[in-house]
């Protein structure tokens, strides 16, 4: 601690010649005093790092209680927070994207998603679900740009094969939207909209029985 923290304390020394030094209890209440502000110079020296980051954490968790409410306002405002707290956290953003998403701002969710890319563009999850959010804007060849990159830095991501295979549908490419959902079970043979969606393509084929 810095000097003048300690200063108030030096009046517990005696300088008369008949208590030379300090009573037990006095260097005891020293001590207390010295320790107390070294927590307290400590604290203030590291809370501007850590207390942001524990009441951010704090703000994600109420949201993430929040979306499984499937309270959307509450969730995204709670999301905001955290990310006035923690502005280069890509979570954040993605969570809120998603909140977004089911509250039906899909320009929201893009936006949030392509934040979220820029501080991890690593993420291959991210681009998949943006390419879900293009969709929801009829934005097809958007959507196949974006799963096709996430599957770049993820090819066994199951979803992004489904996502994909949506927006070819869309698009009038309906064998390619079938190869993306053949691979998508091959990835998870218990991937239930993967089937729905192949079966419905099928059938856009006249392809009856593989329909069924």
């Amino acid at each position: 601690p810095p000097r003048s923290t300690l200063f108030p304390y030096t009046t517990l020394f005696r300088s008369d010649s008949n208590s030379p030094s300090l009573s037990r209890k006095g260097a005891a209440l020293v001590v207390i005093l010295v320790l107390w502000a070294m927590v307290q110079s400590s604290d203030a020296q590291q809370s501007p790092k850590q207390k942001p980051a524990a009441a951010a954490d704090a703000y994600f968790d109420s949201a993430m209680a929040k979306e499984g409410k499937r309270d959307w306002d509450g969730a995204i405002a709670d999301f905001t927070k955290a990310i006035e707290l923690q502005p280069d956290d890509a979570v954040n953003y993605q969570f809120r994207a998603h909140a977004k998403h089911f509250k039906g701002d899909f320009d929201g969710a893009i936006a949030d998603y392509t934040r979220s890319i820029a501080l991890k563009p690593g993420d291959a999850g991210a681009f998949s679900s943006r390419g879900l959010d293009r969709i929801a804007k009829a934005d097809f060849d958007g959507a196949i740009a974006d799963t096709t990159k996430a599957l770049e830095l993820q090819p066994d991501l199951a979803i992004a094969f489904n996502t994909r295979g949506e927006a070819k549908y869309a698009k009038g490419d309906v064998d390619g939207a079938i190869a993306d959902y053949t691979r998508g079970i091959e990835l998870r043979n218990n991937y239930a909209p993967a089937y729905k969606d192949r079966g419905a393509a099928r059938k856009a084929k006249g392809d009856v029985d593989g329909a069924n």
